[in-house]
């Protein structure tokens, strides 16, 4: 089974991002877009790769108690998010100038922003 990166609703986007990767203390965060002419799949296929993305749920916990960070990756249509948790990896060099904390700095997507704050879970809120 391939690693599932592509969300088929904003719905299903907005749930996953805050619900499950913020809340499993996915905090940091780059936000990105499969540039025209390109496959968004190819696009996946080569990000999960260079990241490591597709790994075991003991991979990870694995992953986490030697102190190495772990990654998620989330497209929806053209655009994408790469998140990762607390410890080493290099996506934090590869990435440091673009890399974001969500509990600081909020991912704005179609309208919401989905940001985490520390005790509560995390909620998209949508401007009025």
């Amino acid at each position: 089974v391939m690693y599932r990166s592509e969300a088929t609703s904003v719905e299903g986007f907005i749930q996953q991002l805050a619900v499950s990767y913020l809340g499993s203390g996915y905090w940091f965060y780059v936000v990105g877009e499969v540039p025209e002419g390109k496959d968004p799949r190819r696009v996946d296929e080569k990000l999960v790769a260079r990241y490591e993305i597709d790994l075991s749920k003991w991979a990870r916990a694995r992953r986490k108690r030697a102190g190495l960070a772990n990654l998620q990756y989330l497209r929806l249509g053209r655009l994408f998010v790469l998140l990762a948790t607390h410890g080493n990896h290099p996506f934090f060099e590869w990435e440091a100038a673009s890399v974001r904390d969500a509990r600081k700095t909020p991912i704005r997507f179609r309208g919401y922003s989905i940001s985490y704050r520390g005790g509560a879970s995390p909620r998209p809120h949508r401007p009025r």
